[in-house]
């Protein structure tokens, strides 16, 4: 984590040029600039260029980087007060998200959906709240509100532990139910089905196979137990012989 801190940190350093091409495909024509100040340029297909305002031409990016984590390891870490890592890089990355907050959505609310207007100053306050919580445990409404945010202010992101297979796939699959549950009236005491479905029978479940060559998540029943409930895999799904690769 250490790694992708630094890379957050510097990733602003990087910006995309676009320009127009004669070519129908979309690709990357030239790196330039130094260390501290690369330059991607872009080229684009004449008829998508010109669909671009003209101010959009260059673009930078803002990137954050939130930690919690989940497991038994995250445990340990709680038990003997080795949380110093984690507490950091949310400290530091939650200030840079208000600043982006203030700097560049609060002035244009007014483009975005009534609910993101209305709830985003809320949303903030109660994740520096949750981050509050993460200190004495693994408190999983934080990452929610993470994801939520995010949602709400258009960025890319994407949510990954350090393999990016099994916890994250009860991750992103608990997302799914949230965003069934904000969006698409999925009722909340459906949510315990639909999740279980998501991960007895959706794309994360199939990947597993593609991982390991077996359809279980890599969880033994002692790392299951010290997961948070919402982020346990169903009976069945996981352990007997799975390997780690």
């Amino acid at each position: 984590w250490k790694t992708c801190g630094f890379v957050m940190e510097n990733i602003g350093d990087i910006s995309v040029q676009l320009e127009a091409s004669d070519e129908e495909q979309v690709k990357v024509s030239r790196i330039t600039g130094s260390t501290f100040a690369v330059v991607v340029t872009l080229s684009l297909p004449r008829s998508l260029f010109s669909l671009l305002p003209p101010l959009s031409h260059r673009i930078k990016f803002e990137a954050l980087f939130f930690s919690h984590g989940i497991n038994e390891q995250q445990t340990i870490a709680y038990k003997i007060n080795e949380t110093g890592l984690q507490e950091r890089i949310c400290e530091q990355f939650l200030e840079k998200l208000q600043n982006y907050v203030d700097k560049h959505v609060t002035p244009n609310l007014s483009l975005y959906h009534f609910k993101v207007s209305n709830g985003l100053t809320n949303n903030l306050e109660k994740l520096a709240g949750l981050y509050k919580h993460t200190k004495k445990g693994k408190y999983p409404d934080f990452i929610v509100m993470c994801e939520q945010i995010g949602r709400d202010i258009g960025c890319i992101r994407f949510t990954s532990c350090k393999s990016a297979k099994d916890r994250t796939s009860m991750s992103v699959t608990y997302e799914y139910c949230n965003i069934l549950t904000g969006e698409h009236d999925l009722h909340h005491e459906d949510v315990p089905g639909v999740l279980e479905q998501f991960r007895r029978d959706g794309t994360r479940y199939y990947n597993t196979f593609k991982n390991i060559g077996s359809y279980k998540y890599c969880f033994n029943k002692l790392q299951c137990k010290l997961l948070p409930g919402i982020y346990r895999p169903p009976p069945g799904t996981f352990g007997d012989g799975a390997q780690h690769t």
